[in-house]
């Protein structure tokens, strides 16, 4: 039997193992069990073969192995490339010698990976423990230990007990007993990225298994040629969801020695329970951004293969492109002119209907790709290999580590090829020459142009060439200790509870004629009305607010806010105060997250950036998510989006498919603006209880 060749050939060399792979054999050691343990409970040739042919590619990874057992003939034959398809199996039966390889795999298992008692997983969990070896070891170096300026190290890395060489300040735990009875485990991929180290650009693996000891990877690094501090960014991804993001700090000196050493911290997390993974969804890419030092970012790009990219961007090449994208934005809409008396007056440049003629439509989409395809020159000019799978519709996971205040207009970058500045040689798709019937060109979940076929190489103008009409794009925050990523928001009742705060400040008759379209609401028109509404179960927490910012006693800083009321002003703290108080006690939203949707009418003062202490202090409250928008909004367009969404989401959508929505009937309209509204949560999110509320139609 195949099966049983390998397993008598590898039991001839398991002594020499741990030399024939090296500082791969605490990674290999995990994943042989697993094997082990399915060949014995294969009961057919088909699945003996299946764990054969694993066994098989294996072996192939490792010359020095596949050297030492290929001395017997039948083995050999085994690793040709035809393989175990090309045998044909013997009449004469081999006997496996189970109780012998299972003896040899404990004893290997206690021996190499210190930590591994299962009774120790089970009672205090799994962590994601990190060191740093030199090239040539894999031993850990002290943590008070400094690196050699241009010396080769590894990072060691694995997923087990808690370590005392690990250097992860407080890591959070992950309980082992989360996974699905009939999972033996998760391959997870292993990211990591630096501006000052040398690292391959490229995707580990790391096998965890269900209830054990990952075993050890080693990601090999060179440290800078200048002494100094430097950083390494590490993400730990399961089917391209961002599991765990940790920053790893080392002091680079000219020898190494005593002082400063090297140290890290978790600071973002989707679950906090990493046995717990299965529940994430595959993400077609996943993008993580974070701030670095001196005003740049960092932004690191993960395919769902083996290709990862890191980029850094300064903080005044964003700024200029991705302003000039927002004012555009936000000019499309709304008219601001100055009064005889000094004063303010917007109008809105749409329609009774929120819709555009043709012509201006056209032109709005005409200018605001120019501009998204500046903010995707500035992100990929030099990234050839990754254009056209970033042009394939999916869902594209953002996550933002802690503390960071990095947004990015994701939404409004377009990535088909155009000449800067070369307008005239612009060319309209069929969809847009033909928009006069574009109702019925395009259906409601259309993730790309119906004339896609007919797109030429350069300088083509189609709608669909934005991120946000062609990808499903999420940016969930990162969870607190002893929470997960929520997927789902329970309803006890139907319809679902949604509590409105409310400004008076707006026009009283449109904020009338608005909440009567999404009725049942509780509206609340002051801070105390807020608090004690949302003290209690609700599904929806719904702010349709002018925004403000008023100045910080102290301080040339200004804290930007969501009018209440006629001049209350619900600030951040106000939802952290409620919470250290205990007015909303530990407990709160546990059984029920809801999603939190702020939709900032007629002003400025609410920035994309501002409205991360909302979403973080909110998040931190267990609300399932927040939703928000990158530009202010003119009201009545501002209530029309958000009755799109609601009408969906409460309809049984979730809130990817919603936004999305939301999206193309805006667009029907000649409309661009649903893409300035951004998802803080999962786009899985979504309403399960006794039974979705029927989906209204919006005019």
């Amino acid at each position: 039997m195949t099966l049983a060749i390998l397993l008598r050939a590898l039991l001839a060399v398991w002594e020499r193992l741990p030399q024939l792979l090296g500082p791969a054999w605490p990674e290999v050691l995990p994943r042989l069990g697993v094997m082990i343990a399915r060949g014995q409970d294969a009961d057919t040739t088909p699945k003996q073969e299946s764990v054969a042919a694993e066994l098989v590619a294996l072996i192939r990874r490792f010359p020095d192995l596949s050297r030492e057992i290929t001395g017997q003939p039948e083995v050999s034959r085994l690793l040709k490339p035809e393989g175990v398809r090309g045998r044909q199996e013997s009449a004469t039966l081999i006997s496996v010698p189970w109780k012998e390889l299972f003896q040899k795999l404990d004893a290997s298992w206690k021996l190499e990976l210190p930590g591994s008692d299962l009774e120790d997983i089970r009672e205090n969990g799994r962590v994601v423990n990190l060191s740093i070896t030199r090239s040539e070891s894999t031993a850990p170096l002290p943590a008070e230990r400094s690196l050699a300026v241009n010396g080769e190290y590894q990072l060691r890395l694995d997923i087990g007990p808690i370590s005392p060489e690990s250097v992860v300040a407080d890591p959070p735990h992950f309980p082992a007993d989360r996974l699905p009875e009939d999972a033996e485990g998760h391959w997870l991929d292993i990211v990591a990225s630096s501006s000052d180290f040398l690292i391959p650009e490229e995707v580990a693996r790391l096998f965890l298994p269900r209830a054990s000891h990952s075993g050890y990877l080693f990601l090999p690094v060179r440290t800078p040629e200048k002494a100094g501090d430097a950083r390494v960014r590490i993400g730990l991804y399961f089917a391209n969801n961002l599991v765990q993001s940790m920053l790893l700090r080392a002091r680079i000196e000219a020898t190494e020695q005593s002082g400063r050493g090297y140290s890290a911290a978790v600071d973002y997390t989707l679950t906090n329970f990493l046995s717990d993974v299965s529940f994430l969804k595959p993400r077609t890419f996943h993008i993580l951004t974070n701030d670095e030092s001196k005003g740049t970012h960092r932004i690191v790009l993960k395919d769902s293969g083996k290709a990862a990219l890191s980029l850094r961007l300064t903080e005044g090449v964003m700024r200029n492109a991705i302003g000039a994208a927002r004012k555009f934005l936000r000019d499309a809409h709304i008219e601001e002119t100055t009064t005889v008396l000094g004063g303010k007056r917007l109008r809105n440049r749409f329609d009774a209907n929120n819709a555009k003629g043709k012509s201006d439509f056209v032109s709005d989409v005409r200018q605001m790709a120019e501009l998204g395809s500046r903010l995707w020159a500035m992100l990929f000019e030099d990234r050839p290999e990754w254009w056209k799978p970033l042009r394939q519709p999916g869902t594209v996971q953002v996550s933002r580590v802690a503390n960071s205040r990095f947004v990015f207009p994701w939404a409004l970058v377009y990535d088909l090829a155009l000449e800067p500045g070369n307008r005239a040689r612009y060319s309209e798709c069929r969809l847009l020459r033909e928009w006069d019937n574009a109702a019925a060109l395009i259906d409601d979940t259309a993730q790309r142009c119906p004339f896609e076929a007919e797109h030429g190489s350069l300088n083509t103008i189609c709608p669909f060439g934005f991120w946000g009409m062609r990808h499903v794009i999420e940016q969930p925050p990162s969870m607190a200790p002893g929470r997960r990523l929520p997927i789902s928001i329970p309803v006890a009742q139907n319809p679902p509870r949604v509590v409105a705060g409310l400004s008076r400040n707006l026009d009283k008759e449109l904020t009338a004629s608005h909440l009567g379209r999404l009725a049942p609401v509780l509206p609340c028109d002051s801070i105390d009305e807020v608090r004690d509404a949302l003290a209690r179960d609700v599904e929806i927490a719904y702010f349709y607010v002018h925004g403000r910012r008023v100045e910080l006693a102290g301080s040339d800083e200004k804290i930007a806010g969501l009018e209440i009321g006629e001049d209350e002003l619900l600030e951040p703290g106000h939802v952290t105060a409620w919470r250290s108080a205990e007015i909303w006690p530990p407990e709160h939203w546990r059984k029920t997250s809801p999603l939190v949707f702020i939709n900032g009418c007629h002003t400025v003062e609410i920035t994309p950036e501002s409205l991360l202490s909302f979403v973080d202090s909110f998040t931190a409250a267990n609300a399932a998510g927040v939703i928000g928008t990158e530009i202010t909004l003119e009201q009545k367009l501002a209530g029309e989006a958000a009755e799109l969404f609601f009408a969906q989401f409460r309809g049984s959508r979730n809130v990817g498919e919603a936004l999305h929505l939301m999206r193309i009937r805006l667009l029907k309209k000649g409309n661009l603006l649903g893409l300035a509204y951004t998802a803080y949560c999962s786009a899985d999110l979504k309403l399960v209880g006794p039974g979705p509320t029927p989906a209204v139609a919006v005019q």
